[in-house]
């Protein structure tokens, strides 16, 4: 009976063993998992935010803390409301994309937010795009000397086709005067006056 219930421990004793191992591979497969993510996020330039199921922040990347400028170690844990209403509204109103206006350290920004709900809690990622909208308000908004250059284009436009009457008029008028008729301005109004061609008129 001793030797039955020594080897029933040493079996009991491996399986233990080999599940330890099987345990410990699999927390350091997940811990790498976990750097290669953190990794990769910290490489983009989006801000990322990974919740859990209760809205809690799990995950955040640098870029994340410096549009929101927020600090890692105050926000890991923290409600997702706490720091920013704005999205934890996109959240609980089950919106997947949205623009949003986001105010950071006294600033007002604009960001464009996009949401993907995970197995557990939401995955959100949004950009900065205050700047952006800045400059097309810039880019389409009239310079100061775009009115005086749309003038002088007019000006030069209206010249040319004045210049274009007057050289189809000069010939005509020319040609009329040595008939023996005097084409005035008033002639436009009153018609021709005939007159005795005089010296000089041609």
């Amino acid at each position: 009976e001793i030797g039955l219930l020594n080897r029933a421990f040493n079996r009991m004793t491996t399986q233990i063993e080999r599940q330890t191992k099987e345990l410990v591979s699999a927390n350091e497969l997940i811990e790498t998992r976990r750097a290669f993510i953190e990794a990769v996020l910290e490489s983009v330039t989006a801000g990322v935010i990974s919740t859990d199921g209760e809205g809690r922040i799990r995950l955040i990347n640098g870029s994340a803390l410096q549009v929101l400028q927020l600090d890692a170690v105050d926000v890991l844990g923290q409600p997702l409301a706490g720091i920013s209403p704005q999205l934890a509204a996109m959240v609980q109103e089950g919106e997947s994309t949205r623009v949003v206006q986001h105010t950071g350290g006294g600033e007002l920004q604009t960001l464009a937010v996009k949401i993907v709900q995970g197995p557990v809690g939401q995955v959100i990622t949004f950009e900065d795009i205050t700047r952006q909208l800045l400059d097309q308000r810039q880019a389409a908004r009239p310079q100061p000397g775009d009115c005086q250059e749309g003038q002088g284009q007019a000006v030069r436009r209206l010249r040319a086709e004045v210049s274009d009457v007057l050289h189809g008029f000069r010939p005509r008028a020319r040609a009329r005067r040595a008939q023996g008729y005097e084409y005035r301005l008033s002639d436009c109004e009153v018609g021709e006056q005939p007159r005795a061609a005089t010296q000089g008129d041609c």
